[in-house]
């Protein structure tokens, strides 16, 4: 079970045979259980093995943990076993954490995550919140750090962040 706790800056790991009231077996985002502030031991900026408010948490069948990082503005990876991120969507840099020019490979706060699990290599999609769109990396197996997205949902292109960009200027959906 893979818990975000996003006022404790961290992702809490619980074993599977874990009961009601268990402790958590692992902290992501924190040296310690105790410690909850945000980007520890790197504030202002963030770090490979800092977060600050995660709001989501997937983990691949390969046992590899994705986490929105949400108010650092992208998204990670964490190899299975391991307290340190080893790939960074949504940055250019591991201590990056500013929200971006809206462009290909930046986020404005990264809320929720979906993989793909349907055919290899699996695709990432990741919610740009502050640029109202989703974006996709159609393989998260083989990215590398700063690799712009493939694929945008919610705008005409990778360069675009309008509110309700299908209805022009409307404040309701279109039907």
């Amino acid at each position: 079970l893979y818990v975000a706790v996003p006022r404790d800056n961290r992702v809490l790991i619980f074993s599977p045979s874990t009961t009601s009231g268990g402790t958590a077996r692992t902290v992501l985002g924190q040296s310690d259980f105790t410690t909850t502030t945000a980007n520890t031991n790197s504030f202002p900026l963030s770090s490979p093995n800092s977060l600050s408010a995660p709001a989501d948490v997937k983990v691949d069948p390969s046992g590899n943990i994705f986490v929105a990082d949400t108010s650092n503005n992208r998204s990670l990876r964490f190899p299975a076993n391991a307290k340190s991120a080893d790939r960074v969507w949504g940055q250019g840099a591991f201590s990056s954490n500013g929200p971006n020019q809206v462009k290909p490979g930046s986020i404005n706060s990264a809320y929720q995550m979906a993989i793909d699990y349907s055919q290899a290599p699996y695709a990432l999609y990741v919610s740009d919140t502050g640029n109202n769109r989703i974006l996709v990396w159609k393989d998260s197996v083989q990215f590398r750090s700063g690799d712009p997205a493939n694929m945008v949902i919610g705008q005409p292109n990778l360069l675009a962040a309008f509110a309700n960009v299908d209805t022009g200027t409307a404040q309701t959906p279109s039907n």
